[in-house]
């Protein structure tokens, strides 16, 4: 999120003293991430290391911070596990949020940093050797189990609908009323096919692997040495595995690569497995929508004061661009 939560520097710096025992001396705001719920700051300690701070406003299930410990004690390569609290936890409250720390890691993001050949294909192999991981029992069961919700599609079919009678709050919202009114015919075949979509993905029974669900560029960090670190477990489900397979070659990172060229390289590192294109199809579509939904009412209903809509506009108007995501997922629609 770009915008500074209500807490000041001081406050968290003592909460880190407090809470995890370091001898914090700074704290920066890091105005970072598509994520509105989530806040990032660097630390600084007196010994001069650094670590990276995650403020999550909002609903919390302490999965976010059980599931990467579990994976990297598992050997699951490119997972950066979260410090443990001086009482042993993996995560502190703090007012009506929740703070987790990670040691700092200095990395561009797969946006900045575009993966190379080696990287693709380590890639590849990390979420393989994720969805493959033996993990606690009791861990499973507390990670949500995917229902392919139509919730997203709700909302958006809403939006839509009241698009005429809404009144605009800025300049912005009458950009993204614009927006959203030139694309319509797209938006609506697109909830179209998600629907019968949906329908296929109940009745698939394909079995259920342990997902990150946002494997996207940003969420791909790539180190000075050229390593890997999968980041951001916010919202991990038991679902098909094409869950988290969709991203290669479904324009999430970038488009420094055509879509074949990213598809040949995952899979050389992730290895031949029968892959359902229905429920890639599916997953793809379903992001767009509940992107869509979000970024929409951010900018129809949102607060006019956050530096976040105007990422917001971008956003949500890049799916529709030449090689965006709707145009990569229509391009692998069944094939």
């Amino acid at each position: 999120m770009l915008t500074r939560p209500d807490i000041s520097d001081e406050a968290l710096a003592a909460h880190l003293r407090v809470a995890y025992g370091l001898d914090v001396t700074s704290v920066a705001f890091l105005p970072l991430g598509a994520d509105y719920g989530t806040a990032l700051y660097r630390a600084e300690t007196a010994s001069g290391e650094s670590f990276f701070c995650r403020l999550r406003s909002g609903p919390w299930n302490e999965v976010a911070v059980q599931l990467p410990a579990a994976l990297h004690a598992a050997g699951v390569p490119g997972i950066v596990p979260p410090l443990r609290t001086r009482e042993g936890g993996l995560s502190a409250p703090l007012g009506v949020s929740r703070l987790s720390v990670l040691p700092w890691v200095e990395a561009r993001n797969g946006y900045e940093a575009p993966l190379n050949d080696a990287q693709w294909e380590a890639l590849g192999a990390a979420v393989r050797r994720m969805h493959e991981a033996a993990l606690p029992d009791d861990l499973l069961a507390a990670i949500p189990v995917e229902t392919f919700p139509d919730r997203w599609r709700l909302r958006l079919r809403a939006i839509m609908a009241e698009l005429e009678s809404t009144v605009p709050i800025d300049a912005l919202a009458v950009e993204a009323m614009g927006g959203l009114r030139a694309y319509r015919h797209e938006i609506v075949a697109l909830l179209e096919r998600a629907d019968a979509l949906a329908a296929y993905a109940r009745s698939s029974g394909r079995p259920l692997v342990v997902c990150h669900t946002d494997l996207h560029a940003g969420n791909v960090l790539v180190d000075a040495a050229g390593g890997l670190h999968l980041v951001d477990w916010d919202a991990p489900l038991r679902a098909p595995r094409e869950r988290d397979l969709m991203y290669a070659c479904g324009g999430q990172f970038g488009n420094h690569r055509s879509p074949a060229e990213e598809k040949a390289l995952f899979y050389a590192g992730y290895g031949d497995i029968p892959v359902d294109s229905g429920l890639l199809s599916y997953y793809r579509y379903a992001r767009i929508i509940e992107d869509l939904a979000i970024y929409a009412d951010d900018l129809l209903r949102g607060d006019v004061a956050s530096p976040d809509r105007a990422e917001a506009l971008h956003y949500m108007l890049a799916n529709f661009e030449p090689g965006g995501t709707l145009e990569c997922a229509r391009a692998g629609d069944g094939c």
